[in-house]
């Protein structure tokens, strides 16, 4: 991941492109292994690869909520709702 980054490929890229190899490296097949029941016995990498992004884009929302309050980017910030409502202020 480090090669790609310095390779001057976006670093979301080389994170899925890390991922990846980094699965195959580790023996993981690409999509998940069943038995005759269809119980999962091995995860794939692309299944771990989803369940990894589910829980990052909450994570992902919560900073970008945090740097909007932050910067005093939300729409209900004292001066853009009273500007909003019309009234002098007192």
């Amino acid at each position: 991941m480090l090669a790609l980054s310095l390779s001057r490929i976006h670093v979301v890229l080389s994170l899925a492109i890390g991922a990846f190899v980094g699965g195959l490296v580790a023996g993981m097949p690409l999509e998940n292994v069943t038995d005759m029941s269809g119980e999962v016995t091995q995860t794939g990498i692309i299944s771990a690869f989803n369940e990894g992004l589910k829980g990052g884009a909450q994570i992902a929302l919560s900073y970008a909520m945090l740097g909007a309050f932050r910067n005093g980017n939300h729409p209900l910030r004292p001066t853009a709702t009273i500007g909003r409502l019309d009234c002098p202020p007192p």
